[in-house]
């Protein structure tokens, strides 16, 4: 995957095709890191991040505020 990059510190990963099929067949730690951009831990479930408060995400995957 490369990136584009729009403004300084600011990248979008080009498109790719997707399937429903490789969607559902992709563990969630590689949706969350298709989704944010940024590697996160293997042990990551969708279930669980679903039920986490935005300090929780943030603190988790190691996001921060824009």
């Amino acid at each position: 995957m490369s990136r584009i990059q729009l403004l300084p510190g600011m990248g979008v990963f080009e498109s790719e095709p997707l399937s429903s099929a490789k969607l559902r067949d992709e563990p969630d730690w590689a949706l969350v890191e298709r989704i944010t951009g940024k590697k996160c831990p293997e042990t990551v479930n969708l279930r669980t991040l679903s039920r986490m408060t935005q300090t929780e995400l943030r603190e988790t995957l190691g996001l921060t505020d824009v």
